[in-house]
């Protein structure tokens, strides 16, 4: 989804500016459809979000029910 985030073990970071809703959707996308992609934890940078776009991404994950029945949990850090 245009948007690069860092995979290290079941644990996907995003820390570079510009995630989008879009993005969000995207990797959704990715967990369903790509067999090999599987990370069950999303941290996230919290000062590269407004608050909008924090709320989106939490609902985005908490409302997601993946195929694949990955516990996916979104932590949002600020240091």
């Amino acid at each position: 989804g245009d948007y690069t985030a860092y995979a290290a073990g079941k644990t996907l970071y995003f820390v570079e500016p510009d995630i989008s809703l879009d993005a969000v959707v995207a990797l959704l996308e990715q967990l369903d459809n790509n067999p090999d992609f599987s990370p069950s934890r999303l941290v996230v940078l919290g000062y590269l979000l407004d608050s909008k776009a924090q709320r989106e991404m939490t609902e985005a994950v908490k409302l997601y029910n993946n195929r694949k029945g990955i516990e996916l949990t979104l932590d949002i850090r600020y240091n």
